[in-house]
């Protein structure tokens, strides 16, 4: 991460309680859609606690390319891969591969 676990939390403390239709973030929170094949874990355990201390519909997260499109939960609530998806939103489709 960019950040300590500790800076993170501090910089999501003035939003904890609030109601909000979406989240997104750059890691994951931990556990969720945040998994390497060999088993490591890349999300943010601060984002996870977060999770409980506010209301939201849906979680966008990237990162962890793995996991393009992978589904998941925290809090009850959906978290969603967006990995390279939102990328291809922003960019539009790859170009083709030359021949």
């Amino acid at each position: 991460h960019e950040y300590s676990e500790h800076r993170i939390a501090a910089m999501l403390d003035p939003f904890r309680g609030e109601r909000v239709d979406v989240i997104a973030s750059h890691a994951p929170p931990f556990g969720v859609v945040d998994g390497l094949a060999w088993g490591r874990h890349l999300g943010s355990r601060a984002l996870r606690a977060f999770a409980h201390d506010v209301e939201f519909g849906l979680w966008l997260a990237g990162h962890v390319h793995d996991q393009q499109g992978a589904r998941g939960e925290v809090a009850g609530r959906p978290v969603r891969s967006a990995a390279r998806t939102l990328l291809r939103i922003a960019l539009g489709p790859p170009a083709p591969s030359p021949s």
